[in-house]
């Protein structure tokens, strides 16, 4: 994310599980390529060390049974997008296309649990002009979004906002700002944020934060949140304190896990149970890379050297990363694709994320 990126379009992309009226798509059904290194970018079989306890692969989505409905079209040669034959067994992806009212670059997506009909996603994404716009959604007979429902609205004014937004309980959202390097709670009844933290005032040393995750159940360190850095991939521990729905930030802390390579910027904790993963993991948007992979983590979900695994060995500029909780589709966007516009695409075959920690 130089000055430069910031001058160019971004995408946004969804996982979906059943069939899509999409432009492009892929995937088919497996296993996992291995680099054998969080630091390196290369593709290759195998699995990889980490922390954590063993987890059975699954089938994913949970609304597809007992239903029929079309499998995702095949993506032209020219598409620019190629998923790992071994990640390609089990999992299939489609381009939704733009969300009609959001300006780019995009930034975060979610659908909030109480309310699977709309996304909500971000759009010109780290710029002072930066919003949180609603859409429609479409879904199939099997639950999966294939597409919008009108054009979008603004909901309110969140400058610099980036590649994820992560729903607390209570009706609110947290953000992060590139490249101010800044953290700040959205309550949604709000056209603005409630607070902005500038994070350098409490211990972030390195990048300006893109991605923001919080810890999923089944990790010792469940509820707690977590930063990745763009472009250094430093990965932070994010302590906040809360009073009556009112965030606020304690201080950041450097895991000291090794930094993530690619120039990585949304990511999000792999929902348990999903195919091909056999231990806790996070997925990540490789901008730099032009890769998307997948990185095991210990208990206290910081990412384990060693373990990263390509899914998307081409994948031009992803950027973002988010489970839906209807079906457990996979949302992530490309950021800057050349020569097209912003786009959301999906991704199909994981399980269901769990609810909003409280």
């Amino acid at each position: 994310m130089t000055l430069g990126r910031s001058a160019m379009l971004l995408s946004c992309v969804l996982v979906v599980a059943c069939g899509a009226n999409s432009v492009r798509v892929g995937g088919g059904a497996g296993g996992g390529a291995s680099d054998g290194g969080v630091g390196s970018t290369g593709g290759g079989g195998g699995g990889g060390a980490g922390g954590g306890s063993v987890l059975a692969g699954g089938a994913g989505g949970g609304l597809d049974a007992g239903l029929s409905c079309p499998p995702l079209p095949q993506p032209p040669d020219d598409a620019g997008v190629v998923m790992h034959p071994d990640f390609a067994a089990s999992y299939t992806f489609s381009e939704l296309g733009p969300v009609p009212g959001v300006p780019g670059p995009l930034g975060g997506c979610v659908i909030l649990e109480h309310d699977r009909e709309h996304l909500l996603i971000a759009g010109a994404s780290e710029r002072v002009t930066g919003g949180l716009y609603r859409v429609k959604v479409r879904r199939n007979a099997c639950g999966h979004i294939i597409g919008w429902d009108g054009a979008a609205t603004r909901l309110a004014d969140t400058p610099y906002i980036d590649a994820n937004l992560v729903e607390l309980p209570g009706g609110s959202l947290l953000y992060t700002g590139w490249n101010v390097s800044q953290l700040s709670q959205l309550r949604l009844d709000a056209g603005a944020p409630a607070w902005t933290e500038e994070l350098t005032q409490r211990g972030l040393s390195g990048s300006s934060p893109g991605g923001l995750g919080r810890v999923p159940p089944w990790l010792a360190a469940a509820g707690q949140f977590r930063l990745v850095g763009w472009p250094d991939g430093r990965w932070h521990r994010l302590e906040l304190s809360a009073d009556a729905g009112v965030y606020s930030v304690v201080r950041v802390v450097d895991s000291g896990a090794t930094p993530l390579s690619g120039g990585p910027g949304g990511f999000a904790f792999v929902p348990l149970g999903s195919a091909q993963f056999m231990r806790p993991s996070i997925i990540l948007s490789e901008w730099t890379a032009n890769q998307v992979s997948v990185v095991e983590v210990d208990q206290q979900g910081n990412p384990q050297a060693g373990s990263r695994r390509v899914v998307f060995t081409r994948f031009p500029r992803p950027w973002g990363a988010y489970f839906e909780p209807e079906t457990g589709d996979f949302l992530f966007m490309t950021w800057g694709r050349p020569g097209l516009p912003d786009s959301v695409f999906i991704v199909q075959g994981f399980e269901k994320p769990p609810p909003v920690i409280e």
